[in-house]
């Protein structure tokens, strides 16, 4: 029995939600949610995300998408770090978006040293 045809523009519906998914952007995410949640993360990696301790990277402005996908391989087991790995441990999906979230609505302003 043949398969049933599909639809004309069918796949590229299927890519764009795919797409929307890998980006985080099918849900809708609260940043204010994330700030109020990060303040845990403060303590590491800044108020802004501006780390002030060596070796600790900074999150301000980094892409939502980088975000969520390393807290959520820290949760996993995937990505190893001593401390991140607890702390990713119990977040949900929705507070690892909207961390991202938090994190990515920051602007940051390079400037280079003289």
């Amino acid at each position: 029995m043949a398969s049933k045809p599909r639809a004309p523009g069918a796949f590229w519906r299927w890519v764009l939600a795919a797409g929307l998914c890998w980006a985080g952007g099918v849900g809708a995410t609260d940043p204010e949610a994330g700030r109020q949640r990060a303040q845990l993360c403060a303590a590491c990696h800044g108020p802004k995300g501006l780390a002030r301790m060596p070796m600790t990277p900074n999150l301000a402005g980094q892409p939502e998408g980088y975000i969520g996908e390393q807290l959520k391989a820290y949760r996993a087991g995937r990505r190893v770090h001593n401390i991140m790995s607890l702390i990713a441990k119990p977040l949900s999906d929705d507070e690892i978006d909207n961390l991202a979230a938090w994190y990515a609505s920051i602007q940051v302003e390079v400037v280079e040293k003289p």
